[in-house]
């Protein structure tokens, strides 16, 4: 079976030559044709466009980055507020979130780049912040109170808060104050306890101080719970400069079944004489020179 093909002179001298086709030589196409294919890329390259224009920047995205990034800033300040690790948790939380909702609706949503970033920040000074928390603010029990720390905790009474409210209501019947079972045998030991310097009007050389619980009554206005504070005495020559650093004080604790009066606070209940401080800026002296 033959089949007749017309072959243009011009191929004719071509091959006469010896000129040989590559695999990768492909006939131009006619001009009416390259139009066409022009147009169909264009349209194409449109559609895309107008596609993108529907879809909607992911605000849990940009916001995650936004926490990210203010992780990053109150990174020198975590370790001594630790309640800051909410700022890059809650950036985690939406950095996830965002890299969900975009995966699982593409045509809807963008920014699967900017909420990864968020995420990366976000677990990144979560995890160092909460580190450095841990580390600067651990206290190592001295060996002479190994079996004598307490803690806040155990100074609290069960069903009733002993603050200024408190006081006001039983004003004129206050009898024995109903402090735990715990707290009561603790009167007179030797305990090792940890908290914060409540700040006041003189913040260097202090040989006396209020010790509480946490930062958050101690920092940011208000005055503790009367059971969420300890009157520190220091035995010479210990001094202490109030600072945001968590403490560890060691003494001897007595327990008040009254109230006792205090000019700048509501009351103590709970006083400390220490004869040990844990090391850290702003401690001088030593328990053991006197």
């Amino acid at each position: 079976m033959s089949s007749n093909v017309d072959i243009h002179p011009d191929d004719h001298n071509s091959l006469a030559k010896g000129t040989q086709l590559s695999p990768y030589d492909s006939p131009e196409l006619p001009a009416e044709d390259q139009s066409d294919v022009g147009y169909e890329a264009e349209a194409a390259f449109g559609e895309s466009d107008a596609y993108d224009q529907y879809r909607s920047l992911s605000i849990a995205a940009v916001t995650s980055l936004v926490f990210g990034v203010l992780s990053l800033l109150l990174l020198p300040v975590i370790p001594v507020a630790g309640v800051l690790l909410i700022v890059p948790s809650m950036g985690a939380m939406l950095g996830l979130f965002a890299t969900w909702t975009i995966t699982a609706r593409p045509d809807e949503f963008t920014g699967r780049r900017i909420a990864i970033a968020g995420l990366a920040l976000s677990i990144t000074f979560l995890l160092l912040g909460a580190f450095l928390n841990y580390y600067l603010n651990k206290i190592e029990v001295p060996p002479q109170y190994a079996d004598s720390e307490v803690y806040f905790s155990d100074l609290q009474p069960e069903d009733v808060d002993i603050d200024l409210d408190y006081i006001k209501r039983m004003r004129g019947r206050l009898g024995e104050l109903p402090l735990p079972e715990k707290a009561k045998s603790l009167d007179g030991q030797k305990v090792f306890i940890t908290g914060y310097v409540y700040p006041g009007d003189q913040k260097t050389g202090l040989d006396k101080f209020v010790l509480v619980r946490d930062k958050g009554s101690c920092c940011f206005g208000g005055q503790p719970k009367l059971t969420d504070m300890i009157e520190v005495k220091l035995a010479d020559p210990l001094r202490i400069d109030y600072s945001m650093w968590r403490r560890g004080v060691g003494g001897t604790l007595r327990v008040h079944k009254q109230i006792q009066s205090r000019e700048s606070l509501t009351g103590v209940i709970y006083q400390l004489e220490a004869d040990y401080l844990s090391e850290g800026p702003g401690i001088t002296g030593s328990a053991d020179e006197s």
